[in-house]
């Protein structure tokens, strides 16, 4: 029964990565436990909110992570898949980056333990997650977290928050409000985020649910950016028409799953 083998596999891969990051027997135990525990929880309809503490190892970086139980399928993608760390990173080493759509840092993680010395600037409008945000990297250096979001415009927009899947909050409505709640937020252009920053900004990572267009087809200075990666959820038009908005990129696509994309940029290094 294929459906049997996708089940013992994902477990599986869920399991090796709790194992694999655990930095002690405990967070070995509780991240590969996660899963299960989330879906247990979900079939008889529980919160998932609760904030578990666990140490980590990421590269040379040993931190403590609080992530809740339905973060864990976030933990595996960018911890377990390593999405957004790229060949061209690790041969121009990034001095400063942008991570729009923060969530609860695991990105950030991630490029403070391949680059110690980067400066990253973390957006992030969702209450609950810049919570977390703000403990999963109180002990990092040069970490700059702002409690907003970003948009085509500086404005104060609601924010869509899923209790049980906070990685799902959007700017957009969703179809299905149920488990959703309001939040009013602000957010700005990204060409203001990026004048404010103003140093040099080497990388943008994003992951800002179904916004890329409107936010990158009102910047002219994110043609600047040498190196782009994000998710980007849209059709395959669609996501034509958001690669036609970097002509001076070199574009690398993949399809994680229907009308969603793993996008990488980078510009020309001659250029």
């Amino acid at each position: 029964m294929p459906w049997l083998v996708n089940k013992f596999k994902t477990t599986y891969d869920y399991t090796a990565t709790g194992i694999r990051l655990g930095a002690n027997r405990r967070s070995k135990l509780l991240l590969a436990s996660m899963l299960p525990r989330l879906k247990c929880y979900s079939a008889l309809g529980m919160s998932t909110s609760k904030v578990y503490v666990a140490e980590v190892t990421i590269g040379e970086l040993r931190h403590a992570l609080h992530l809740r139980k339905q973060d864990i399928f976030i933990l595996h993608e960018i911890l377990g898949h390593s999405p957004y760390m790229t060949g061209d990173l690790y041969q121009n080493r990034p001095r400063c980056i942008i991570d729009l759509g923060a969530h609860i840092g695991l990105a950030t993680l991630q490029f403070k333990a391949a680059f110690p010395e980067v400066a990253i600037h973390c957006y992030e409008p969702d209450p609950e997650s810049f919570r977390l945000l703000e403990l999963n990297t109180k002990a990092l250096s040069n970490v700059l977290l702002h409690h907003e979001g970003v948009g085509s415009e500086l404005a104060k927009a609601i924010l869509y928050v899923h209790s049980n899947r906070h990685s799902a909050t959007s700017l957009n409505p969703p179809k299905d409000k149920s488990d959703v709640y309001e939040v009013e937020c602000v957010v700005k252009s990204l060409d203001t985020i990026l004048r404010e920053v103003g140093d040099t900004v080497d990388l943008i990572k994003f992951d800002i649910e179904g916004i890329e267009y409107p936010v990158f087809s009102h910047s002219g200075l994110v043609q600047q950016v040498r190196f782009l990666v994000g998710e980007i959820k849209a059709s395959s038009r669609e996501l034509d028409q958001f690669v036609k908005l970097f002509p001076s990129h070199h574009v690398s696509t993949q399809q994680m799953s229907r009308n969603m994309y793993l996008i990488h940029l980078s510009q020309n290094l001659d250029s």
